[in-house]
């Protein structure tokens, strides 16, 4: 994998995208022995990716925080978040009774719910396991008060 090895040293992981890619692997010829063997490099290493789903960015963890009765996080068309945590802020005197949900922009369903304590307590949501957003398939919050919603998340695949 010499040549794509050295293309694909100058790249970097927040920037790189498919054309990056294939621009860096380019032709390969079955009548040149060495082209083929580092397209057989590219594909195992492409295929042992993949075999662990997605791999989340080294610099792409972040916490979206959003005060109000609602919180949306949807990734752009082509990227993926993976979910490790919700907590939601309340900043009243009395709990409020908050819903976090899966949204495919019909149809919802809820994976954790109950009462944000209030008098400026934070309440974590315990998710079962992290959870994969999609631009298609995404996190909505709401509240039956103003709250602040604290979404963790993991950046797993950044899109063209």
């Amino acid at each position: 994998m010499g040549s794509v090895r050295n293309d694909l040293k100058t790249l970097t992981v927040d920037g790189v995208t498919p054309t990056q890619l294939n621009s860096a692997g380019g032709r390969i010829f079955i009548s040149n022995q060495s082209d083929l063997k580092e397209g057989g490099s590219i594909s195992s290493a492409v295929v042992s990716l993949r075999t662990f789903g997605p791999w989340l960015q080294p610099d792409g963890g972040a916490i979206s925080s959003t005060e109000g009765t609602s919180a949306t996080l949807q990734p752009d068309a082509g990227h993926e978040y993976v979910v490790t945590g919700v907590s939601i802020a309340n900043g009243t005197g009395s709990g409020i009774a908050c819903v976090v949900n899966l949204f495919d922009g019909a149809n919802s369903v809820q994976i954790a719910s109950g009462s944000a304590a209030g008098s400026g307590a934070t309440t974590t949501y315990s998710l079962p396991y992290p959870i994969t957003l999609t631009n298609t398939l995404y996190m909505v919050c709401s509240g039956g008060g103003t709250v602040t919603f604290n979404i963790a998340y993991h950046t797993a695949v950044r899109g063209a």
